[in-house]
Parts: structure tokens; C-alpha cells; sequence
């Protein structure tokens, strides 16, 4: 038998064959690693959207059966008194350990946002005609706490609304 008739690869072919091989294993697996830190970056802003969405709807449900409204700029609080068929509530809105809070009259709060979901920025303003309160202006920065150890979760949502008491 003569060597030329053998079949089979020579050393470059192989070499050639490696190197395309490794090509596409390299670009597959970046392709991998950035569709999930896309959805790691998806994940952290929904979860900020639907704590704050939570956050204001709870406030808004809030509003609409209020009596009265006053904030308490010292204690950067936001006081809704309820006043309902039987009974009348007071209402705290506050922000503790960089998280909001709910608390109905005396008993504890109730936190309406959680980690890793934070809040720098609360701000409250009344809106009023001829003195009497009508509403208030909502500022609401919330940002996820992961963000200072991976750039997927350097998410920050503003939210800004106004809400207005039903008469």
C-alpha cells in the first residue's frame, strides 16, 4: 500500500479544524454570557418597577378614602387620616433604613418595598387650594443595593406622580 493512497487529515488540517472549532465555542459562550446578564439587568429594573408600582398603588388606594393630609417635614412622614363607615385611621407613610413603610395608627409598619431594592430619595409635597390640602406630588428614587458589586443591577427608577383626593 502506498502512503498516498492512505486517507486520513495531516497536521494543518487539524490545526484548522481546531482553531474554527474554538472560534465558535468562543462566540457561543459570549453570546451565552450576554443574554444572561441581559436578563440579570431585566430582572433587577422589573423588580424595581413592581415595588414601586406597589408603593404608589398602595398610597393611591390610600388617597382616595383620606380625610385629611399633612406631612410631618421633620420626620420626613407623609399623615392621611382615613376616615371610613366606622371607624377613623391615621396613616403613616415613611421611609426607614432605606426602605418604605405603612403604618396604621399605632401598630407597626409595614414595609411596602424590600431588599434588594432600596430607596435614596422620598420627597412629599402637598398640593393644596385655598389652603385645603388636595393632593400631594410624588418623588420616589428607588435603586436595587446589588449595584455597587455587579454593573447588571446599576438600575435607579425615579418615579414622579401626582395623586389627588377624590372628593
Amino acid at each position: 500500500m502506498n502512503k498516498r493512497d492512505q486517507r486520513g487529515l495531516s497536521l494543518v488540517e487539524v490545526l484548522i479544524y481546531l482553531a474554527i472549532f474554538s472560534i465558535l465555542v468562543v462566540a457561543l459562550i459570549n453570546i451565552n454570557t450576554r443574554i444572561i446578564l441581559a436578563k440579570l439587568k431585566n430582572q433587577s429594573l422589573e423588580n424595581l418597577q413592581n415595588q414601586g408600582r406597589y408603593a404608589c398603588s398602595r398610597l393611591t388606594t390610600d388617597l382616595h378614602s383620606t380625610e385629611t393630609i399633612n406631612t410631618d417635614t421633620t420626620n420626613e412622614r407623609l399623615h392621611l387620616t382615613m376616615v371610613s363607615a366606622d371607624l377613623t385611621d391615621d396613616v403613616y407613610y415613611y421611609l426607614q433604613d432605606q426602605q418604605l413603610y405603612r403604618q396604621i395608627g399605632e401598630s407597626p409598619g409595614e414595609a411596602l418595598t424590600a431588599l434588594p431594592v432600596i430607596i435614596d430619595t422620598l420627597d412629599f409635597s402637598l398640593l393644596t387650594i385655598d389652603t385645603e390640602p388636595q393632593g400631594i406630588k410624588l418623588n420616589i428614587s428607588l435603586t436595587d443595593s446589588r449595584a455597587a458589586s455587579r454593573t447588571e443591577f446599576n438600575n435607579t427608577l425615579d418615579l414622579n406622580t401626582t395623586l389627588v383626593i377624590r372628593q
